[in-house]
């Protein structure tokens, strides 16, 4: 991401390689997610994304099944993250990405 940053920035003939990868790796996600009739929770949840919006049955799950792990869940971003720990009042969540 740092390197597609620096061509982005550097010089038009390189910049649309961030947007392209970007909006790729979103499409890529939307599709195995799709694939996977396992998981339906997961595409509401995916689809909220930044939104604030928790499912509070999905929550419940992972509280109950934690067990002894130091975090409740790991997410791809603190947005995503921010709403589940306000949710819970305070549960750690790893957000793998984000500021």
């Amino acid at each position: 991401m740092v390197a597609l940053w620096g061509w982005y920035r550097r010089s038009w003939a390189t910049a649309w390689l961030l947007p392209l990868a970007l909006g790729g790796t979103a499409a890529l996600d939307w599709v195995l997610i799709g694939r996977s009739a396992s998981l339906s929770w997961l595409q509401a949840w995916v689809a909220a994304g930044a939104g604030g919006a928790v499912d509070a049955a999905l929550v419940g799950y992972l509280e109950a099944n934690r067990g002894q792990a130091s975090y409740l869940v790991a997410v791809t971003s603190s947005m995503q993250a921010a709403p589940i720990i306000l949710s819970t009042g305070g549960d750690p969540v790893m957000a793998i990405g984000g500021l």
